[in-house]
């Protein structure tokens, strides 16, 4: 009877493990398909692509973040995103060139930037 358990509870571990292995994949593959796309856009080393990936990940969790927030009006979520943008351009600027950043930087976000005088 003891060996059944043990059984189902090994099954129970490897259905886990696997679907945990599985849920994993489409992150990792975004992740590489990305390195990839600056790599290959910005034509930067290593540590370049790195720190862009590091900015672009933390200002898209912190946007669904505001989004999300049930306690803000529009105009104030407006507001955050604007600041949350200008933050991360403001970033991505110490580091790429002005040619790199027109490939990283949307168009209306760049527009913003010079506007404001950065």
């Amino acid at each position: 009877m003891n060996i059944k358990i043990y059984c189902q509870f090994i099954l129970l571990l490897l259905t886990c493990f696997c679907l945990n292995t599985y849920a994993q994949q489409p992150e990792l593959q975004r992740q590489r398909q990305q390195a990839n796309y600056y790599r290959r856009g910005l034509q930067a080393d290593s540590q370049q692509i790195a720190r862009v990936a590091v900015i672009q990940s933390a200002y898209k969790a912190s946007l669904y973040a505001i989004m999300a927030d049930t306690t803000m009006n529009e105009a104030a979520k407006r507001l955050r995103i604007a600041a949350l943008m200008d933050d991360k351009n403001r970033k991505l600027s110490q580091f790429l060139t002005p040619a790199q950043q027109q490939k990283v930087i949307p168009a209306s976000e760049r527009n913003t930037m010079e506007n404001s005088g950065q």
